[in-house]
């Protein structure tokens, strides 16, 4: 693909989960606290309006870390979410985490905002789920570790001075 379709891929994928989200899910008044992900996203746009306060646990994926702040993606095996702690912590990709966190709903979609991380102990990531490019544009896999085939045409770096570590 061209640059410009790659940029309309990423537009697409960014923003299609949010949309859903807007749509989706029960009234803001029968919300209760989740404890999986899948549950987190099954109430969508009303548990992030609402500010529900959740507590998950799971497995980061992906980490981004500076010395001043960090975020990662916990997968509790139901589905992934991306987390934001409270404080700056020390994490690894696999390593196993309990958080707790209100819900928000920001440009990636939704997110545990605020959290408080508890690290356990260090592990493996979980086995890829094998997709397509045309698959994750639907949303449906957000926040999971996948596996994708093909051919990287471009890279752009969003800010040169985070480095993801991602296996």
């Amino acid at each position: 693909p061209l640059a410009s379709e790659v940029s309309s891929m990423w537009f697409r994928s960014q923003w299609l989960p949010l949309a859903c989200l807007l749509l989706a899910g029960p009234e803001v008044g029968a919300l209760e606290p989740a404890s999986t992900v899948a549950d987190v996203r099954a109430a969508g746009w009303a548990s992030a309006q609402a500010g529900v306060t959740n507590r998950l646990s799971g497995v980061v994926t992906y980490l981004r870390a500076t010395e001043t702040d960090c975020n990662f993606v916990l997968d509790d095996g139901t589905g992934g979410l991306m987390v934001y702690p409270n404080t700056l912590v020390s994490l690894r990709p696999g390593q196993r985490v309990s958080v707790r966190g209100r819900m928000g709903i920001q440009r990636h979609g939704l997110q545990l905002s605020n959290a408080e991380v508890e690290p356990g102990e260090p592990g493996l990531l979980p086995e890829p789920i094998p997709t397509t490019l045309d698959e994750l544009q639907l949303g449906r896999l957000e926040g999971r570790f996948v596996e994708v085939e093909g051919t990287v045409h471009l890279v752009r770096l969003e800010e040169p001075g985070l480095a993801p570590q991602r296996l």
